[in-house]
């Protein structure tokens, strides 16, 4: 659809130093398109309300992702950023989590996760770790990840994976998930897409995730205070 073209991942307005080879290519379009497309059928799935309420979705619109695999398909075509968070930006919960991961006796997560949230959250780490080594400046935008935490899975080896996958899968959290008006057009959208709804969401996800992206910068930039 025309908006999706125009609406592809476009920088939010603290970024200053972006340029036209920062954007996605169809590679990145592609598997953060089937990435969303997964989060959506894992929240319109069997159990949906459990697995909504874990996410963080706001009650309200727990019930409201078991709709036509077409609408799903329509909305996640439209969206330049993902739907799902893994805490991506929190270096030290990253740094802990790889730690964990690749020591030989402590692969699993200190509580057991969802199964359906860990079956789900290796998806979202593959997606994570190709687009973080196909254009790091566009994953940063299209996850929301900090630097040091893309840094950390573009060193993710292979064989870390499924282990580090284990131990994220508690995180998994549905994206702006405390911004009740975002869920609200969304499943508005799922429930009748539409251009102009659709634009809406993806603009008000921008706007979300600009001010996401200035306060981590205030924060990082916040003056340390002397012991």
């Amino acid at each position: 659809m025309p908006v999706q073209e125009s609406m592809a991942l476009m920088p939010p307005v603290v970024a200053t130093t972006w340029s036209a080879r920062d954007l996605p290519g169809k590679r990145i379009v592609a598997s953060l398109r089937a990435a969303n497309l997964a989060f959506l059928e894992l929240l319109g799935g069997p159990g949906a309300t459990g697995i909504a309420a874990v996410c963080g979705v706001p009650p309200a619109y727990a019930h409201c992702f078991a709709v036509r695999p077409e609408a799903r398909q329509a909305v996640v075509g439209a969206l330049p950023f993902t739907l799902f968070d893994l805490r991506f930006r929190d270096d030290a919960f990253w740094r802990s989590a790889v730690a964990g991961a690749a020591a030989v006796h402590d692969a699993e997560p200190a509580s057991e996760p969802h199964p359906a949230a860990r079956s789900f959250a290796r998806v979202a780490l593959v997606f994570a770790w190709h687009a973080v080594d196909v254009c790091a400046p566009s994953a940063a935008l299209a996850l929301g990840a900090s630097d040091g935490v893309l840094r950390l899975v573009g060193d993710v080896p292979l064989a870390s994976i499924e282990p580090l996958s284990c131990r994220l899968a508690p995180a998994l959290a549905a994206r702006f998930a405390q911004r009740e008006l975002f869920w609200q057009r969304l499943t508005d959208c799922l429930r009748e897409p539409d251009a102009r709804q659709l634009e809406r969401v993806c603009l008000l996800g921008l706007q979300l995730h600009g001010t996401d992206s200035a306060r981590g910068q205030q924060l990082q930039r916040r003056p340390r205070r002397e012991p």
